[in-house]
């Protein structure tokens, strides 16, 4: 509690305003795919398209790390990407609802997926500001973030199921607005350290004296520079872009399962209680990051094959919530291995690196849906390699062992 009562104004303001904007997004979400799949009728294909047209720009998003990088007014560009996401959001609505074209429904999923991206990347940044740069402050504010973000998440979820058992989906659509609008307030409010005139016209001089391509492949050095950290790094984005197929795909999997469609509100929320829990877990992890992340990879890869294995559906979403456990400890001990190893300054610019990887993983990954169509195989394949992945860390861990031995 002492610590809850030590942590700065700007910082309940900043992860105020990410948790209800994490909030509305998930809403839209869920709103979107409901009605997209039970009012549209759409094919599978079409949400491989939209979710490669969402993931497609964040692979080139690491153009804007010099830019990110070296922004003097924070909270302007802040509030400028909400204030987009907004409007963004109201026009996608529009489509779904008054003007349905899949085109443009792929278009607006192109420039939403830029705003969230420097959205996500502008919040990377000034997180460790709020909080004066303090490390042990920054790694329990990832507890909180994940504590406040996922609890409400499921109620939302549970919210969603019972509305649409009476079809209100085009009402839902909109209430996310309320969130993303306090959102934008909450960032308003925040007082962030703003450069000097001199400052700037200083650093200005200095930034056209260096060549832009320079500047990148500055970021991109100190970005590969942690050696431990990119390779995880390399490993969670070819994992998360399996797990993503899954869930992308999620409504089709309950009708390959039996499983009425009313009840895809409660699935999600099943996944988000498991992220939940895991990351009230993360605190209390002593594990070394290595050998967590085996245990990660074992225990949710194989948790994904018995799910497409065992018939009986209180005990397949037993082994959906233990899956997501584990994988909510994987995002929480990740963004704090982020966070600690680069500069607070330069985290915003590294996550747009970080992002274009997952993403490039994500791509690929919901490309298989235009060539196979089972969702069976989905859980399949994403669970082998994941525990694939388990095995050979295990493998690298006994061989080191051993070499220290001799």
């Amino acid at each position: 509690m002492n610590f809850i009562k030590s942590m700065t104004k700007n910082y309940w303001l900043l992860i105020g305003g990410e948790t209800l904007n994490n909030i509305s997004v998930s809403l839209i979400s869920l709103s979107e795919t409901f009605f997209l799949v039970n009012f549209l009728k759409a094919p599978i294909q079409w949400f491989s398209w939209i979710s490669i047209a969402a993931f497609f720009p964040m692979i080139f998003g690491f153009v804007f790390s010099p830019w990110l990088a070296n922004i003097k007014q924070h909270k302007k560009v802040l509030m400028s990407l909400e204030t987009t996401s907004i409007l963004l959001t109201i026009v996608t609505i529009l489509v779904l609802t008054k003007v349905f074209s899949i085109w443009i429904l792929i278009i607006l999923s192109i420039f939403n997926s830029i705003t969230t991206l420097l959205l996500n990347a502008m919040r990377y940044t000034v997180m460790p500001e709020t909080l004066n740069q303090d490390k042990e402050k920054i790694n329990r504010a990832v507890d909180i973030s994940y504590f406040l973000t996922t609890t409400l998440q499921i109620i939302i979820g549970v919210f969603f199921s019972l509305i649409i058992k009476n079809n209100n989906v085009e009402f839902l659509l909109w209430i996310p607005l309320i969130g993303m609008f306090l959102s934008l307030i909450f960032y308003q409010r925040l007082k962030l350290v703003v450069k000097d005139k001199e400052d700037i016209k200083e650093d200005n001089t200095l930034e056209q004296k260096t060549n832009y391509l320079k500047k990148l492949k500055y970021e991109l050095i100190t970005f590969i520079k942690p050696k431990f950290t990119i390779s995880i790094i390399l490993i969670e984005a070819i994992l998360s872009g399996l797990t993503a197929l899954v869930l992308d795909t999620l409504p089709f999997s309950l009708k390959l399962f039996a499983i009425p469609m009313s009840l895809y509100g409660i699935a999600k929320s099943i996944q988000q209680a498991g992220d939940f829990f895991g990351g009230l877990l993360a605190p209390f992890i002593r594990l070394k990051t290595r050998s967590f992340f085996i245990l990660d990879y074992l225990i949710s890869g194989l948790a994904f094959i018995l799910i497409t294995i065992i018939p009986i559906l209180w005990i397949k979403a037993v082994i959906f919530f233990v899956a997501f456990l584990v994988i909510g400890v994987s995002g929480n001990v990740f963004n704090k291995l982020f966070y600690e190893s680069y500069e607070g300054n330069q985290v915003g610019a590294m996550n747009t690196y970080s992002t274009a990887l997952f993403s490039i993983s994500v791509v690929f990954s919901l490309l298989i849906p235009n060539f196979i169509s089972n969702v069976r195989i989905y859980w399949l394949l994403s669970g082998g390699i994941t525990l694939l992945a388990g095995v050979v860390l295990l493998g690298f861990k006994i061989s080191d062992s051993l070499k220290r031995k001799h």
